[in-house]
């Protein structure tokens, strides 16, 4: 008698390896309806400000695009004022309890200046779980005229952090989101933010293409689980008929 537990491991291995990781889910949107944004957190210091969000339908990198304010008060008597808003596409959900524990999030947004001066808008792809915005280091929009692009990849969780406010709106580097297959739904989209010492002022920028990849961990699913069951058996096999039971001859 011919054995084959050689070849029967090795096909269940090949079996586990194709299981072994989750598919990407990316969000994306270069339209930018007004039903499909909303501004779902103002953060607001000193005298504050506001943020508004609305679609522009031709001019964007191309066509329709979000054209986005920051509106800061004077900072007359308080020393400082700063405005922050969490631009929200209302499509873009992702629930790690369901859908996977994330390893990374990857994203993209180009940029123009429309009016502004010095910096611009500070901007970043950003996320909100469970009521508190999160996100990266923020890039500039500067005075550069023309569409820009910026792309971020491999950010994990200890990328994005926590927006507080304190003496101005920043962010606390020891608190981030929780990618973990116990946490909250996420909410994806990003944010713009501006602030003064001195008078009031309206920086207005425009944004295109956005788009945010969330890359599982990879995790072993059913058919790795059975695969694992199936080699343990193989070595129990393995460990009660010694070297001979991986012989291809005959048995003698």
């Amino acid at each position: 008698m011919k054995t084959h537990i050689i070849t029967v491991a090795s096909g269940l291995l090949l079996l586990a390896s194709a299981d072994l990781s989750r598919a990407t889910t990316t969000f994306s949107d270069d339209t930018f309806n007004n039903a499909d944004w909303q501004m779902s957190v103002l953060f607001q210091f000193g005298n504050g400000g506001n943020v508004t969000g609305t679609q522009v339908v031709s001019g964007g990198n191309p066509g329709s695009y979000r054209r986005a304010s920051n509106i800061v008060n004077s900072a007359s008597g308080v020393g400082r004022s700063a405005v922050l808003g969490f631009h929200q596409w209302l499509g873009a959900n992702y629930d790690p309890s369901t859908q996977g524990a994330i390893d990374r999030i990857d994203g993209t947004l180009d940029y123009r200046n429309i009016s502004g001066f010095g910096d611009g808008q500070a901007y970043s792809l950003a996320l909100l779980q469970n009521g508190k915005v999160y996100h990266p280091i923020e890039h500039a929009t500067f005075t550069v005229s023309g569409w820009q692009h910026t792309v971020a990849t491999d950010l994990t969780a200890d990328d994005f952090l926590l927006t507080v406010v304190t003496t101005t709106i920043t962010v606390d580097p020891a608190q981030h989101p929780d990618f973990s297959a116990s946490g909250a739904p996420i909410a994806l989209g990003f944010t713009t933010r501006d602030a003064t010492t001195d008078v009031a002022f309206t920086i207005t920028a425009g944004y295109d293409n956005w788009s945010m990849t969330v890359n599982p961990v990879s995790e072993p699913g059913t058919a790795t689980l059975a695969a694992m069951a199936c080699l343990c058996g193989v070595a129990a096999v393995v460990r009660k008929h010694g070297r001979s039971c991986l012989r291809s001859g005959p048995r003698r």
